[in-house]
């Protein structure tokens, strides 16, 4: 009897444990399967985020790209115009020169031919538009181009106006 005994606790024990184990292995596999929900929900929240921060890093390239394109267009455009800006400087350095070259020719020719520089066609009477000889003039004749009005004597008047500086033949 005793040993019967034995056998049916030892079976009554074994089939709790067995139950225990089931029941354990139930709510191992509840808790595995409630992790593995959490953790797909996680993936899927970062793959979205991903997917996000790749389109924000492709317009961010496309905006860069722009930003690069224009920035060589504006270097271009500032070498082409500082080119120019160049090139103009060095024709007008050009064109004065050579016209200090011109001014120092005729002051040349002027302090060999007049030894009174044009200027003093303002003493003349050109007020009223008055004919005034060129006899009167402090001037000498000679022959140079800044002074055509000298090569012949003879009457001589202002073109009236503003303009006191330009003489016309009296007609």
């Amino acid at each position: 009897m005793l040993a019967a005994r034995a056998r049916r606790t030892l079976t009554l024990t074994t089939g709790r444990l067995r139950r225990l184990r089931q029941r354990r292995l139930r709510s191992d596999n509840q808790a595995v399967e409630l992790q593995l929900g959490r953790l797909n929900e996680r993936l899927a929240a970062k793959e979205r985020e991903l997917g996000n921060r790749m389109v924000k890093e492709r317009t961010l390239t496309d905006a860069q790209a722009g930003d690069k394109k224009k920035l060589k267009e504006e270097r271009d455009e500032a070498q082409r115009s500082l080119t120019q800006m160049q090139q103009k400087s060095s024709q007008f350095q050009h064109e004065l020169r050579k016209k200090d070259r011109a001014y120092a020719k005729l002051q040349e020719h002027l302090n060999g031919c007049a030894p009174v520089p044009p200027k003093s066609l303002t003493n003349l009477n050109t007020s009223r538009g008055s004919p005034t000889t060129l006899r009167d003039s402090p001037l000498t004749l000679c022959d140079s181009p800044l002074t055509p009005w000298v090569r012949r004597a003879g009457c001589w008047r202002s073109s009236g106006g503003r303009s006191a500086q330009r003489w016309t033949r009296w007609r």
